[in-house]
């Protein structure tokens, strides 16, 4: 697969290289796989940790001063000696790569890998081996004999440092390529197309991200359309993002346009709107549909397939608390898929066909007795009964 400059990556990564994984990738790796795939790894780990927007080749090429086959050639031996895993899809006239960092293997792990050695000694030979090896072995002291005096930390100061975390996390930029099954948002082309100036970065937090796919699908809301509504909640002077604002802007200029490829991929909005034949859906009907889509996290074909069931069996009517229980059940039940939406109604229907089924009781003369002595004595008694009048 031919990798071109304006084919566009993202990169996961969890933290920078600890000092002995950076010397095993200098000292070990860097003599195998050559300049190019070191620099190229250093560089993916760096960018992935401030990454805040996807990014094109082209970027790599021109921090790195290589041209894009080197580029190529560069990641392949990454991905040779497992240092990277890559993933592509196709996006309009281009590809969308994302990049998944493993860290190296220590020197300990390293330098019992036979293959490993080999490679190694095949680059620098053998003499320049055994330094580096030398280098590497980590000598440890011999503690026998010694006490640990090392002093530590008191539990209150633990404790204050513990509060400050929590302030720090709720002020603490954070950040995450949102990458969820009920939500079908195209966060790729969102994030390419909108601007930090539009966006602020400090406000992409995963909470609002989140929102923003569940709000586009819920309403039926491209990609373009939302940039213009996310813009229009931002309090640039307050630096917030205002998710009402968001919610009712959205719900103004909701699509009642059904996805002609799979009518329970549609938005919940566009699908109840069909089911009533066009007429545009009543206030409390979409506040039921929000709480799915926002208290629950169904995915629109869940919703879609709530939605309908209810209808069947419930006379055509959407009541809150009916729609509330049967929501939170399928949720408890692990609900994700249409597929396991339809197994729910199916459960739900035998169980409800086994509670209205009419139990007939039967008098007491009437039911199953192996001891005739009895039964002949009730009815004797029955008889005499009705002697008396």
């Amino acid at each position: 697969m031919e990798l071109k400059a304006k084919d566009t990556y993202r990169i996961q990564v969890q933290d920078y290289l600890s000092p002995l994984l950076y010397s095993s990738l200098l000292s070990l790796y860097q003599p195998i796989i050559g300049p190019y795939a070191t620099l190229l790894y250093l560089t993916l780990v760096n960018e992935g940790i401030h990454q805040r927007s996807l990014e094109t080749h082209g970027r790599l090429c021109e921090i790195l001063n290589i041209n894009i086959v080197d580029l190529y050639k560069a990641r392949c031996k990454l991905e040779e000696f497992n240092l990277i895993n890559s993933y592509v899809k196709t996006v309009d006239d281009r590809y969308s790569y994302i990049y998944i960092i493993n860290y190296p293997l220590s020197p300990e792990s390293l330098l019992k890998n036979e293959l490993f050695i080999k490679l190694l000694i095949r680059s620098i030979g053998t003499k320049q081996f055994e330094l580096t090896a030398s280098k590497l072995i980590n000598n440890k002291a011999n503690l026998e004999d010694y006490k640990n005096i090392s002093s530590k930390m008191r539990d209150d100061e633990i404790a204050t440092l513990r509060l400050d975390e929590i302030k720090f996390n709720k002020v603490r930029p954070k950040y995450s390529f949102i990458n969820q099954d009920n939500i079908k948002f195209d966060y790729d082309r969102f994030f390419k197309k909108i601007s930090a100036l539009v966006f602020p970065i400090e406000l992409r937090t995963e909470t609002n991200l989140k929102i923003i796919g569940e709000i586009a699908c819920l309403n039926g809301i491209n990609v373009d359309e939302m940039i213009i509504l996310v813009g229009n909640s931002i309090d640039f002077k307050k630096k917030e993002f205002n998710i009402e604002y968001l919610k009712k802007a959205a719900a103004k200029i909701s699509s009642g346009k059904l996805n002609s490829k799979d009518i329970y991929q549609s938005s919940p909005i566009a699908f109840l709107q069909a089911k009533q034949n066009g007429v545009e859906i009543a206030s409390s009907d979409r506040m039921i549909l929000e709480t799915l889509a926002y208290k629950y996290g169904l995915s629109n074909e869940v919703i879609n397939t709530l939605v309908e069931y209810v209808l069947k069996i419930n006379q055509n009517r959407l009541i809150y608390n009916f729609v509330d229980k049967i929501a939170s059940e399928w949720t408890r039940d692990g609900v994700k898929t249409r597929e396991d939406a339809l197994k729910a109604c199916n459960k739900d229907n035998n169980i409800n066909k086994k509670v209205n089924k009419p139990i007939r009781i039967m008098p007491e003369y009437h039911q199953d007795n192996d001891d005739d002595s009895d039964r002949d004595a009730l009815l004797a008694k029955l008889k005499k009964e009705f002697n008396n009048g």
